[in-house]
């Protein structure tokens, strides 16, 4: 079931990432040792977008 990239942000900030900046719509988090980037549009999130940060953060459903 795809997300929204607000829910990611979500599960994002409970996991230890913080916001550090907001570009557009692109979120910047980081967590001191890794940096995302969380595209925040209105529809949900591409599958392999979703997938990419998920394992890049470790963060699981």
């Amino acid at each position: 079931m795809p997300v929204s990239g607000k829910e990611l942000i979500r599960e994002l900030r409970k996991a230890g990432y913080e916001v550090k900046r907001i570009t557009g719509s692109h979120y910047v988090m980081d967590n001191g040792k890794i940096t995302v980037v969380v595209p925040n549009h209105s529809s949900d999130l591409p599958m392999g977008t979703e997938m990419a940060i998920r394992k890049r953060t470790g963060v699981c459903r």
